[in-house]
């Protein structure tokens, strides 16, 4: 059993002391390792996890074999806390995208605490409003913004989750998560690098000038924050 109090985790953090107390028997750590599977597209979510470190990726595949990023949870949210609200099927596959650790309980002790508890349900449902305005904001940024801005933006999200300058990504993951080829990642990235924006080698991405990133990236970028400011209260920073 793990201490929810005491975690990161700001879903967790932000629970009264009754909801608090009503998971926490439920909860227990594991780790998230990089590359890992934790829910698949249309198959049912057994358990819900709540990252304390680390980064997820929602991860929608095309028939065609491609698959671009729909959205990335970390310590400021859950996943899978849809089952709890009468939604069995995960929408889209979870990945890892920075190894770290969580808090889990399976999905149908959560459900059965959410009938019980209304200011519960409510937590989770402004969960799940956040998840789906993250999602709606990055398929608008998919289809009207350049590579560039679009980079700039995912590699400041990470940065904000991770509270590290230091993100340690190849670029044939970036070229999956934004849905392009590695050449283009490539060539975006060296133009980065050239602004003095960023340092990229072997593998590692490191943030040199955070306010030149945040004025390159789109707006997409700034808005996103607001959804979780507006919607749970969540700015970057903040546990």
């Amino acid at each position: 059993m793990s201490n929810g109090g005491n975690s990161s985790n700001h879903f967790l953090s932000s629970l009264s002391p009754e909801d608090l107390a009503s998971l926490q028997p439920h909860l227990t750590r594991t780790e998230l390792k990089h590359g890992e599977t934790l829910h698949k597209q249309l198959e049912p979510i057994t358990h819900v996890y709540f990252p304390t470190e680390g980064v997820i990726s929602l991860i929608i595949d095309t028939s065609g074999g491609q698959s671009v990023e729909a959205g990335m949870i970390g310590v400021n949210g859950s996943l899978g806390a849809s089952s709890a609200l009468a939604v069995e099927l995960a929408i889209s596959r979870a990945i890892v995208q920075v190894q770290g650790s969580a808090l889990r309980m399976p999905s149908k002790v959560l459900k059965d605490l959410a009938d019980r508890s209304g200011s519960l349900r409510h937590a989770l449902f402004a969960r799940e409003q956040v998840i789906t305005a993250h999602a709606t904001q990055v398929a608008a940024c998919n289809a009207v913004h350049e590579l560039e801005p679009k980079l700039a933006r995912w590699l400041l999200q990470v940065r904000d989750l991770m509270q590290r300058s230091t993100l340690e990504l190849t670029q044939e993951f970036l070229g999956q998560m934004l849905g392009v080829n590695r050449t283009s990642v490539t060539l975006v990235a060296r133009r980065l690098q050239t602004a003095g924006l960023i340092k990229y080698s072997r593998g590692k991405i490191e943030i040199l000038d955070l306010e030149g990133l945040q004025d390159t990236a789109c707006e997409c970028y700034a808005m996103i924050n607001e959804y979780y400011r507006a919607l749970i209260g969540w700015t970057p920073g903040t546990p």
